[in-house]
């Protein structure tokens, strides 16, 4: 595991630099192996859960009773899909967190006043951004980076919802693992080996999961640092050179400034 993890890390690297920008289809054959490879763990998750419902019996909701039209069989199937709750949270969490600085309408802009060509613009865009893996991104924004300081003005008017839904993230992680601690312990009829076989699909996709995470995210963090090499811009190569250097991304603002300004200064 170890192994694989070093080598992951590597790839995005070696992929930069064997493929500084390949054809769009070689970046879309790479997004569909990522999408196709989550798509069999959300399923394989999704089918070991529909097992545990109709082939076994849960006695927490043979205790419950009837929720609906689902006697006996919500209880596992629900515990897989409280994630997709978790997720939205958090990716609402990140949407207000992350500010950026206002765009300057120019001639371009002008042109997309029409709501349709406003919308297949976006569409177009998003359909690029989706099918290009994060180490091939050459539009990379500062305001992006986890350790972009937003304005005193603008953290203060998202501070307390990313504060409150951070504290909701964390409560609907205890619960849904305390949930699914009750769920799977209440199941009967479950032999030791399919006990096994069932841990290790739910752990075989979590790590799959894991795996394209942390290529994506090292895909950024290789993306940032080249952008800074060729734009040449101080905020970039602070936050670029400190990513790479520091793993761990939750440090304080004190620390972060003070990386900033002196390498600022050096440069």
């Amino acid at each position: 595991m170890a192994v694989c993890s070093v080598m992951l890390g590597l790839l995005p690297l070696a992929l930069q630099f064997l493929l500084e920008q390949p054809h769009f289809g070689i970046k879309a054959a790479i997004s569909f192996v990522e999408y196709g490879a989550a798509a069999v763990a959300a399923v394989s998750s999704l089918y070991r859960a529909y097992q545990l419902a109709y082939w076994r019996v849960c006695l927490v909701t043979t205790l419950a009773g009837t929720f609906g039209n689902t006697h006996e069989t919500f209880a596992p199937l629900l515990w897989v899909v409280l994630p997709i709750l978790i997720h939205i949270i958090g990716a609402v969490t990140i949407y207000i967190g992350r500010q950026k600085e206002p765009k300057v309408l120019d001639f371009q802009t002008t042109l997309q006043s029409c709501w349709s060509l406003k919308i297949f613009v976006y569409l177009r865009t998003q359909l690029i951004h989706e099918f290009t893996p994060s180490v091939f991104r050459t539009d990379v924004d500062p305001a992006d980076h986890p350790l972009y300081k937003p304005k005193p003005k603008q953290r203060s008017k998202i501070r307390y919802w990313t504060f409150l839904l951070n504290y909701l993230i964390k409560l609907c992680v205890c619960f849904h693992a305390i949930y699914g601690t009750i769920v799977l312990s209440s199941i009967l009829f479950l032999s030791l080996f399919d006990t096994i076989e069932v841990i290790g699909y739910y752990l075989g996709a979590t790590v799959l999961c894991h795996l394209i995470l942390g290529f994506e995210i090292y895909g950024m963090r290789v993306a940032w640092s080249l952008k800074a090499k060729k734009d040449g811009s101080a905020l970039l190569r602070g936050t670029a050179l400190e990513s790479l250097r520091r793993p761990n991304l939750e440090q304080s603002d004190g620390i972060s400034s003070t990386w900033s300004i002196k390498f600022q200064q050096s440069i």
